[in-house]
């Protein structure tokens, strides 16, 4: 009989004495009847709470039933995982078996083959010691020659860096120079050298365009320009033309060009007369 027919067969054999015991009380006494049936109802109400308890265990016993059911389930499927993973263990163990017995096979034939290639092989390391021989003395010879050249690259390493140190300090007495020759107003790029040294057109006549003081140098601008034949470094001079009253004409300085455009220019003055003053209208010629 199973669980559930046993706790019903109780039940009932509870409820049939309760139901006899009920009789028995009505049957045996009828004076206090209602004091009788309170403790009977008193009774019925512990009966029924004891059949609450029980069908609350039972519930409780199918749950854990269920679960353990669960559990044995999962055991079950982990051990037909278990079982598929050592089969195929099996599988490649045997294989691998098989493997190691191919290559012991390989070894022995490859041995054997060892065995007949031997002399041939003692042959060819007596050619290989020869030529290894022929390699060494080559090798020598490239490292003899590569050590002359090292040694010609150091030299030629020690010669450039000398050249480097005089180059580099001909820049510097170069800067020095160009300083001088800046702070004496002299041109020191060869191409404006060039172009001072080689004298302007003769016989050319313009005017002072306007006069400024510029670092503490006086700044003309003339008329003439390199459409007229003036370039960089020209030397003109300054002078004031004679009046109608006939009084000659009377020397300012010399003007050095420094900047030229097509119709005019502008220069530094050099040489001036004491208590000459240059006024816009001024005369410069070329003809010094």
């Amino acid at each position: 009989m199973s669980f559930v027919g046993k706790l019903l067969l109780v039940l009932n054999v509870v409820a049939s004495v309760c139901f006899m015991a009920f009789a028995a009380a009505v049957s045996a006494t009828q004076t206090n009847w209602k004091e009788n049936y309170a403790k009977l109802k008193a009774e019925l109400d512990n009966q029924r709470s004891a059949s609450v308890t029980l069908q609350a265990d039972y519930k409780k016993l199918q749950d854990d039933s269920a679960a353990q059911l669960s559990a044995r389930q999962n055991e079950i499927q982990n051990l037909t995982v278990t079982n598929t993973q050592l089969t195929a263990q099996v599988q490649t163990l045997t294989q691998e078996n098989q493997n190691l017995k191919n290559t012991a096979t390989v070894k022995t034939q490859l041995t054997n083959i060892a065995d007949e290639n031997s002399i041939f092989r003692r042959q060819e390391s007596l050619t290989l010691r020869e030529l290894l021989k022929e390699a060494q003395a080559a090798k020598d010879a490239e490292f003899a020659a590569r050590s002359q050249l090292e040694d010609r690259v150091y030299e030629l390493t020690r010669d450039h860096q000398r050249l480097t140190d005089d180059y580099k300090a001909l820049l510097r007495e170069n800067g020095k120079f160009k300083q001088v020759l800046a702070a004496n107003n002299l041109p020191y790029e060869i191409q404006d050298y060039d172009r001072g040294t080689q004298p302007p057109p003769r016989g050319l006549e313009g005017k002072v365009l306007g006069s400024k003081k510029f670092k503490g140098q006086e700044r003309v601008e003339i008329s003439l320009g390199k459409e007229d034949g003036i370039d960089v470094g020209h030397r003109l001079m300054l002078y004031h033309s004679g009046l109608a009253d006939g009084s000659r004409s009377q020397y300012i300085g010399i003007v050095v060009i420094e900047t030229v455009e097509p119709d005019r220019a502008v220069g530094y003055v050099v040489d001036k007369a004491p208590n000459r003053t240059i006024q816009e209208g001024d005369n410069v010629t070329t003809s010094l």
